[in-house]
């Protein structure tokens, strides 16, 4: 009988490890295929990245460094981010701990008083002393898929708290840099106030002297009311940039924020380390998180399968029990109890549950994969946008010395004749080494120097105007058509080129805010594209040497096939600032170009003035408002027109053997029709007229004729 038991027992245990090791679900999980590219950007394979260097090495300001310190210790959302963590730590411990059996112990004493009526009143005491073992089978993986799933919603819990951390770091960082910015640009703005008023001030000597009329007085004090204006909007500002940092730090606005100047020759590095693709997974941990709730998914995913099978649970009871305290350790008692509960009838919950499930797994399946490929992009992108950022910045560094070097060899061009008569002491005779040759006066030896310096200005000039023209040469191998923005200063062109171009480009109401020409493409109607730049604007009077230390961004207007001559209709004086920019234009030999005249800011106009109905029926003309986007469609359809002007029609029959050549014409025109016939395929493209002969040999019979 003894052996009998044993025998049984050791085949109950085995059924029971052999169930237990079960876990229905598991060849359900797919685990996502990717197809990673062979580099993260295009040649680019670095095993080393900046991701690699930490945060606290990649900005080399000790403020903004502490700032980021105190951010990541005080801000609530990371704060938060930190008891999540610990509390999904705590609940996978509860699911690992569900996989075990669990004791617990009871003492007990009670007594029971009776009196039934008809007999005499009788007490039944009770002691009694238990430990109870209890275990659930985990037969098809209940537990286990609870314990992984557990697991996974911690591990992402983990990687949601890192991620957020780089992302306050990147915002702490953004948001302090801005801040710098608008310190910067409110410097710039109060200086330019005390030059308006010192404007103002010699415009009204001249003007009381006889010298100039009331226009320039006013003009000049108009200017100076419009930079005035300025401070306040860049104050209100900055103060909402520090309340963002403080929020950021976890502080209320009242938090100092402090910071260092601006760095104005920050030199960029070459290129960016991105590393190889697969680090790529490893390395940002909004994709391990994804991934980690792609795994969460399918443990739930094998949870659901499994609830739809039977449980069964035994537990073992043991101790002493006796209506006696002093015989209760001489009753000992035991009892094994198991049971089972399996669904019967539920009329498909089961069912339905482990297919939501299922769903909720792809689900997280494709959201990881479009995670990725987003991450990609954004890599990608990031990568473009910095290439891009610091050509710009190094085109804007050799354009602001240029711009710099023509206001000097202007001022030295003025100096020049006029070093003359000031004394004896410049007519003297120097001697000595190092000094001046012999019989050499200070007079000659200070216009030595100025025309060494001219000469050397205008060297260096020509090294600049000719990296412009590479760059203006390979936008005309491209074939792309040109717009330029031209116009009095503070017209709004830099405002309309936002809008047009959705950029974000420097656009305030002050003198010369563009100093270098800005380029974005612009798109037109019927898919076609073209390039637009913003351009410095014109001032009555622009002096010579001024006209050429503008020289960088006013070269594009001579280059332009077209010119949106920008007006401020609002403004009192503005015909004379249109006929000012006209005599610009002359001078730069431009004023036969294609010219449409854009009236901008018709919303400051009085409702009742009819001049904005009068002004839209001028030739190649329209009136629009940059600001609010006002006939900014009419615009465009403008614009193309007036490029189709210049551009030709042709037709041209390509043979299916040749197909490249139909991608070709795509690039270089625009496709009007295209056709499939059956001697290859007929398109109607308008392209430039130069661009022709390149597909002469495709042209139409009808078109050759």
């Amino acid at each position: 009988m003894k052996r009998d038991k044993i025998v049984y027992g050791a085949l109950l245990c085995g059924v029971v490890l052999l169930c237990n090791s079960c876990m229905l679900g598991r060849r359900q999980i797919k685990s996502p295929e990717l197809e990673l590219p062979a580099t993260v950007v295009a040649d680019a394979t670095d095993s080393l990245t900046m991701a690699d260097m930490a945060w606290w090495n990649v900005y080399s300001d000790s403020t903004l460094t502490a700032l980021i310190e105190r951010t990541l210790e005080r801000n609530k959302d990371m704060l938060a981010a930190s008891a999540r963590v610990r509390r999904m730590r705590a609940l996978g411990r509860v699911a690992r701990a569900d996989q075990l059996p669990s004791v617990s112990g009871q003492l007990a004493a009670d007594t029971e008083h009776n009196d039934y009526e008809g007999e005499p009143a009788s007490d039944d005491p009770e002691f009694d002393a238990k430990v109870s073992l209890a275990w659930e089978l985990d037969l098809w993986g209940n537990l286990r898929w609870a314990n992984r799933k557990a697991v996974a919603e911690y591990l992402a819990t983990v990687d949601a708290q890192r991620a957020l951390q780089m992302t306050l770091v990147a915002e702490v960082a953004t948001a302090y840099y801005e801040l710098v910015a608008l310190d910067q640009e409110l410097s710039i703005v109060r200086r330019t106030l005390q030059t308006r008023k010192e404007g103002v001030r010699q415009a009204r000597l001249r003007f009381e002297g006889g010298l100039t009329s009331e226009t320039a007085l006013q003009q000049a004090k108009v200017e100076l009311a419009s930079t005035a204006t300025l401070i306040p909007g860049l104050e209100s500002r900055i103060a909402l940039k520090e309340h963002q940092i403080a929020l950021l730090a976890g502080a209320y606005p009242t938090l100092r924020i402090d910071r260092q100047t601006m760095e104005m020759h920050a030199r960029l590095p070459e290129r960016l380390k991105v590393g190889l693709p697969s680090e790529l997974l490893k390395r940002r941990p909004d994709l391990r998180q994804s991934e980690q709730t792609l795994r969460a998914a399918e443990a739930a995913m094998g949870m659901a399968s499994a609830d739809r099978f039977p449980r069964i649970t035994f537990s073992l009871t043991g101790g002493w029990e006796n209506d006696d305290l002093k015989g209760l350790f001489s009753s000992p008692f035991s009892y094994v109890n198991g049971s089972l509960v399996s669904p019967l009838f539920s009329f498909g919950k089961k069912k339905a549950k482990y297919k939501a499930a299922l769903a909720a797994c792809d689900e997280a399946r494709l959201n990881y994969e479009q995670k990725v490929l987003e991450a990609f992009r954004e890599v990608n992108d990031a990568v473009v946008t910095y290439r891009n950022v610091r050509t710009a910045a190094a085109l804007k560094r050799d354009l602001q010395q240029a711009a710099q070097k023509y206001v000097e060899l202007a001022q030295l061009q003025y100096t020049l004749p006029r070093i003359m008569g000031k004394g004896l002491a410049l007519s003297r005779l120097g001697g000595g080494i190092g000094t001046r040759g012999p019989g050499e006066t200070k007079l000659e030896v200070d216009r030595r120097r100025i025309r060494d310096r001219i000469a050397y200005i205008k060297e260096c000039i020509g090294k600049v105007k000719s990296v412009r023209t590479l760059h203006r040469a390979g936008r005309a191998k491209a074939s792309v058509p040109t717009v330029s923005l031209v116009g009095y200063t503070n017209a709004g062109k830099s405002t309309l080129l936002n809008t047009l171009t959705n950029s974000d480009i420097y656009a305030q109401d002050q003198l010369f805010a563009t100093l270098d020409p800005t380029t974005r493409q612009l798109d037109l109607p019927n898919k076609q594209q073209a390039i637009l730049t913003d351009t410095v604007g014109f001032i009555q009077r622009l002096p010579h040497q001024l006209v050429a230390a503008f020289q960088s961004t006013l070269e594009e207007v001579v280059q332009s096939d077209v010119l949106l001559h920008v007006i401020d209709v609002s403004h009192e004086l503005y015909k004379e600032q249109a006929a000012a920019v006209y005599q610009v234009l002359d001078e730069l030999g431009a004023k036969d170009k294609t010219i449409i005249t854009v009236y901008n800011k018709i919303d400051k106009l009085p409702p009742d003035s009819g001049l904005a109905e009068r002004l839209s029926k001028e030739e190649n003309s329209i009136c629009i408002s940059a600001k609010a986007r006002y006939n900014l469609d009419g615009l465009l359809a403008l614009i193309a027109e007036n490029l189709k002007l210049k551009a030709v029609e042709e037709s041209f029959l390509v043979p299916y053997s040749d197909s490249a050549a139909v991608g070709r014409l795509h690039d270089a025109g625009t496709v009007l029709e295209q056709e499939y016939l059956a001697e290859g395929t007929l398109l109607k493209v308008l392209l430039d007229a130069e661009q022709v002969q390149q597909f002469a040999k495709y042209l139409a019979a009808d078109a050759k004729a």
